[in-house]
């Protein structure tokens, strides 16, 4: 609930898109009470675009729309990701001001964003980079509260152009990664350093780090590093 309206969800999980689509998705919103509700979406995202609201189309977005008493209807947004800063872990929030008082509790928008391939003939695909990995899982073992470990991961490009890795994430503050040269020539190789620190957390732990590139055969690679800490 944000002021008087319910909303049937805080989130909007678009999943794994690419850049160049269009992605379709709504949040159903109900006015309760006897009253007419005005409200306005803040956002200046160009990458969202708000479809529809009653009878309102494409535009509505930083504009007043009302919802009228006892009455339930649909807030439809499009996502066009076009932009490659956006390739990643995309997490935002659109702000609502309901009857002139504006809410700090947003609806939030997540996706995967990964670079987009459609434009490439079949003749340009044979001619591809190509990401190798030599495992996606590794293990730090036991360690000590106060102790710190480093895992080296080779990265090596099979393909016949430059690998670019456009982004490296981790799901965690614990989690630090370390890269040297991002353009990778083919049949050339680079070291991605993985390190963690356990941060007063202990027993077992799992960490996801998502590596991004322009191979579009796998354009996006989870690692994961596990092993347990002694208290």
């Amino acid at each position: 609930m944000i002021g008087d309206l319910l909303f049937d969800t805080g989130k909007i999980e678009w999943g794994e898109v690419h850049l160049g689509g269009n992605y379709e998705n709504s949040v159903k919103v109900h006015n309760p009470t006897r009253k007419d509700i005005s409200m306005k979406i803040f956002t200046r995202l160009s990458e969202l675009h708000m479809a529809k609201f009653g009878r309102d189309s494409i535009g509505c977005i930083n504009k007043e729309i009302v919802l009228p008493a006892l009455t339930c209807d649909s807030l439809r947004f499009i996502f066009m990701p076009r932009d490659t800063s956006l390739i990643g872990n995309y997490s935002k929030g659109i702000f609502l001001e309901i009857d002139g008082e504006v809410y700090m509790k947003p609806i939030e928008m997540q996706a995967d964003v990964l670079e987009s391939f459609d434009s490439l003939t079949s003749k340009e695909l044979l001619s591809t980079p190509m990401i190798d990995i030599e495992k996606d899982t590794f293990s730090f073992g036991t360690i000590s509260l106060n102790e710190k470990v480093t895992i080296p991961v080779r990265i090596t490009n099979k393909g016949k152009r430059n690998l670019i890795i456009r982004k490296v994430e981790t799901d965690c503050t614990c989690t630090a990664v370390m890269m040297g040269d991002r353009i990778v020539e083919n049949h050339d190789s680079v070291i991605l350093k993985i390190i963690f620190k356990p941060m007063g957390r202990s027993g077992r732990q799992y960490k996801t780090i998502k590596l991004y590139c322009n191979d579009p055969h796998r354009p996006m690679i989870k690692l994961i590093i596990h092993g347990d800490i002694e208290d």
